[in-house]
């Protein structure tokens, strides 16, 4: 290549928001989407796949001019000149789909999970990407707050199975209105107002008061939201004091169904713990009852939420019947939503003292005279459900130990001229330096049954 051609040469950078996954990270990506989709299954979801490229209008519907996902939706246009959108969720592809099927013969309610990407031109943080993935799980057709109990419940084996200490804040949009209803607030502002609050924990508190007196509120209607919003003890204290506090109702509706959840998770034994968090609000402005988040227990590891979720009985009636809003109340929608990104760097976190595999190798197969023969026992191995790589690097054992150590590979399998003579093939244990000889034609079953110990 010639100079001037290699100084044309674009840097090699990726996109700020966007981030490679080497093999290291990526297996831990891996390992939350199974975690999460064998949950999803135990639960009853069935899988779903939509387009990541939509109409624009479409992932706009629900959303009035100056709404800020608006702006965080990446936007483009093809060649004939149509307006189209990245997905920013998997929630509106979901509903949109729905409404389609529903135009024919669909029976209900429908529980599916979607594992894809999505994207967002937000602000970035730890643990939160222009491109990330998200696990969904939503139910249409879910009149019972048991699904809403349910959707919470997946929490437990996702969180028990990777070993994070983790908890549920959980609240309800008609108690969050009804609390800014009885401070005085109109309801033409009740979404700007959630927004708001929604920044409760993300910037200082002269900016929420800033943002609610904007909003026509005065400092003593502001202090009383947060009086309210601040209220502290267990479950039932909280709850009865917002009882006593707002007798709207809108407020007691939402109250009765926070109780109604509550009392669904304790049915279905729900083990990770449940707080009521008044103040949670869930920015985005679909949802019209229940609302929760997961979180580390250890805020320090990981501050933003690990998953979310709530019910949305509007968005696929919405979609139906555009400008009659009696019929938009007849498709109820409640889901759940699993960050990979923020779980996987909590994991990270979590797991930092610990060795760190680099392969997915079980066992490497180190050939040495003995290439064709190897490449036979790895078929063998495979066959069996081991998963191998053949080192046919040419290396010194050495220099192949140090390698498969760095790695991570659990075992390798030693195969010279003088264990071919003899029918067997060395097994080095990495973790405790062990090596013994197997029978070749023995070796694949024996090493599948101690890898499945």
């Amino acid at each position: 290549m010639c100079a001037e051609s290699a100084s044309e040469m674009p840097e090699l950078r990726v996109l700020k928001g966007t981030a490679d996954q080497p093999p290291e990270r990526q297996m831990r990506r891996q390992r939350v989407m199974n975690v999460v989709r064998e949950t999803f299954e135990r639960f009853g979801y069935n899988p779903l796949e939509t387009p990541i490229l939509s109409h624009f209008d479409l992932l706009a519907l629900k959303y009035g001019p100056g709404d800020p996902i608006l702006d965080e939706i990446f936007h483009a246009t093809d060649r004939g000149k149509r307006e189209l959108g990245l997905r920013y969720d998997l929630t509106v592809p979901f509903c949109r789909f729905v409404g389609m099927q529903l135009q024919g013969h669909f029976s209900l309610p429908f529980k599916r999970y979607e594992i894809g990407k999505v994207f967002r031109d937000g602000p970035i943080k730890e643990g939160r990407l222009r491109e990330f993935t998200q696990c969904d799980a939503d139910i249409v057709g879910a009149n019972d707050f048991a699904f809403d109990a349910e959707c919470m419940a997946t929490a437990g084996p996702v969180f028990a199975a990777l070993g994070i200490d983790a908890e549920i804040e959980l609240n309800n949009r008609k108690a969050l209105w009804a609390i800014m209803e009885e401070a005085g607030l109109a309801e033409t502002h009740r979404d700007a107002a959630t927004m708001a609050v929604d920044k409760w924990d993300k910037v200082p508190r002269e900016e929420v008061v800033r943002e609610l007196g904007e909003l026509g509120l005065s400092p003593s209607q502001i202090e009383r939201i947060f009086s309210l919003l601040e209220i502290e003890g267990g479950n039932d204290a909280i709850l009865a004091a917002l009882e006593r506090a707002l007798q709207s109702e809108l407020g007691r509706e939402g109250l009765a169904e926070i109780r109604a959840v509550l009392e669904a998770c304790a049915d279905l034994k729900v083990r990770i713990p449940i707080r009521v968090s008044p103040r949670l609000a869930r920015g985005l402005g679909i949802y019209t009852g229940t609302i929760f988040e997961f979180f580390c227990r250890d805020r320090s590891i990981v501050s933003s939420s690990l998953g979310s979720g709530g019910r949305y009985d509007r968005i696929v009636g919405e979609f139906l019947h555009p400008g009659e809003p009696e019929k938009q109340w007849d498709y109820p929608c409640v889901g759940v939503s699993f960050g990979v990104e923020p779980i996987a760097v909590a994991l990270e976190k979590i797991e930092s003292g610990a060795a760190e595999r680099k392969t997915v190798a079980d066992a490497w197969i180190v050939p040495m005279g003995t290439r064709r023969q190897a490449l036979g026992l790895a078929a063998d191995l495979r066959g069996a459900g081991v998963r191998t790589e053949v080192d046919l690097s040419g290396s010194r054992l050495k220099k192949t130990f140090k390698r498969a150590d760095q790695m991570g590979v659990p075992f390798l399998l030693i195969l010279g001229e003088d264990e071919m003579a003899a029918g067997e093939v060395a097994l080095r244990d990495m973790k405790s330096g062990e090596q013994t000889r197997l029978k070749l034609r023995e070796a694949a079953g024996a090493l599948a049954a101690r890898l499945s110990e």
